[in-house]
């Protein structure tokens, strides 16, 4: 009879954490402050499956070019976690810079003009949607100096910036949710076929990229990390 009410009261606290999650319940309400004395919600928490209301989204005259300019690429274990920066007061932008790790930094990837771009998209079954971000470009050529870059891909954690056409930097990747490289190259059949490698990196994360107003420090490798 005991393990009965046990699971009876089980029961009852599933449905209350149930409810608390799915419906915008006030946080002054009986039931929310019931669940924080329980300790299983903490006043300062976000519930999940809570409502937002939209912004407006208006139309802005002037140029607005397509593509990107630069792409600035690091290992996350060249990171300081400890300087990871906070989002700013819009939610969407880093306050400070990312910093190395003492004697790392950025590593610059040139790549071929008009074949730099980034995207996302949103996707999943309703209920379970998440942001997919994807970083291209298209590096040609083929010799030991870049040889020596790709052998170190394979499983590698990658935080990039982008420069779009528009001057802003925008981060992909952060120590979470890292990117993963792929890479695809090609010698081309003729002699006037492209000769060079497709190179992506994507990751998966629950908002859109943030946006970056700190320096991005390069330093160029002599020798492969080991």
């Amino acid at each position: 009879m005991k393990n009965f009410k046990f699971l009876g009261l089980i029961a009852v606290v599933v449905m209350l954490i149930a409810a608390v999650s799915a419906f915008a319940v006030p946080a002054d309400s009986a039931v929310m402050h019931f669940v924080q004395d329980l300790g299983l919600v903490s006043s300062g928490s976000t519930m999940l499956g809570m409502c937002v209301s939209f912004a407006s989204i208006k139309n802005k005259c002037g140029a607005n070019p397509g593509g990107t300019s630069e792409l600035y690429i690091i290992n996350k274990v060249d990171v300081d976690e400890t300087q990871w920066p906070e989002l700013g007061a819009d939610g969407v932008t880093y306050a400070g810079p990312i910093v190395p790790k003492a004697g790392k930094g950025f590593a610059k990837w040139d790549f071929a003009q008009d074949t730099g771009d980034f995207g996302f998209t949103l996707s999943g079954d309703p209920g379970s949607q998440s942001f997919e971000h994807t970083v291209g470009v298209y590096i040609p050529r083929f010799n030991p100096e870049i040889s020596k870059v790709y052998k170190d891909l394979p499983n590698a954690e990658i935080i990039a910036v982008k420069i779009d056409a528009n001057g802003q930097k925008i981060v992909f990747g952060d120590l979470q949710r890292p990117l993963t490289p792929k890479l695809d190259y090609k010698s081309g059949k003729k002699f006037n076929e492209k000769n060079g490698a497709e190179f992506g990196l994507t990751v998966g994360n629950n908002h859109p990229p943030y946006f970056y107003s700190g320096d991005i420090p390069v330093v160029d490798v002599v020798a492969p990390a080991v």
